[in-house]
């Protein structure tokens, strides 16, 4: 795939903004599968999002969502674990103030983190790529991997769900990591919430 790249000037980088519905869904990502990153020596920072070459239709309806803001177009990217290769496709941003300052509101020392306004920043767009991206269906359930974040962050996270969306969570054990849980009770809420949100690729996730 040819790379291209665009530029742009650096004070039209500092007048961008971004809208409100896009950037609930940045929010969904970043508790996800997508990172920001600040490079040393960079006044601004950029998103990251990755997805396996399985789930190529989500990619694509995620890069579609952010590629005026990209620097390039998506690239394949091959990894090689426990001796097999894996593919997957990947897109950078360029770098915005507003993504500077998501990340030191989600980053601390370069570990992503659990702002405790999280309640604030969660919309039912966010919610949908939150499932998608990082979410499956189990125990009559729905469970959203947060196995990188502490239990207090994930019990925030579950406070969070309950005040916003009134749904019940609960925070569940996996090889000694914290796993958020929306119980089953919940389900048929979570569904309406989300389904209008949701790419095609993904509603087996809420079946």
């Amino acid at each position: 795939m040819v790379n291209r790249r665009f530029s742009l000037s650096s004070l039209v980088i500092s007048f961008t903004y971004i809208p409100r519905y896009l950037y609930g869904i940045l929010i969904g990502l970043i508790l996800g599968d997508g990172f920001i990153s600040l490079s040393q020596g960079r006044k601004n920072a950029h998103f990251r999002f990755l997805q396996g070459v399985i789930n190529s239709g989500f990619f694509w309806h995620v890069y579609s969502l952010f590629s005026h803001y990209s620097q390039s177009l998506p690239i394949v990217n091959i990894s090689k674990r426990r001796g097999k290769l894996h593919s997957a496709l990947v897109f950078w941003t360029r770098s915005y103030p507003f993504l500077t300052d998501l990340y030191y509101l989600f980053y601390v020392s370069g570990r992503k983190r659990i702002p405790w306004c999280i309640s604030e920043l969660l919309t039912p767009e966010g919610l949908a790529m939150w499932a998608m991206s990082d979410g499956c269906k189990a125990k009559g359930g729905f469970y959203l991997s947060t196995n990188s974040f502490h239990y207090e962050e994930v019990q925030l996270l579950c406070n969070a769900l309950k005040e916003r969306f009134n749904l019940d969570c609960s925070v569940h054990s996996q090889r000694g990591q914290p796993r958020l849980y929306i119980s089953a009770n919940s389900m048929p809420l979570f569904r309406s919430i989300v389904f209008p949100y949701f790419h095609s690729s993904m509603m087996y996730k809420l079946r």
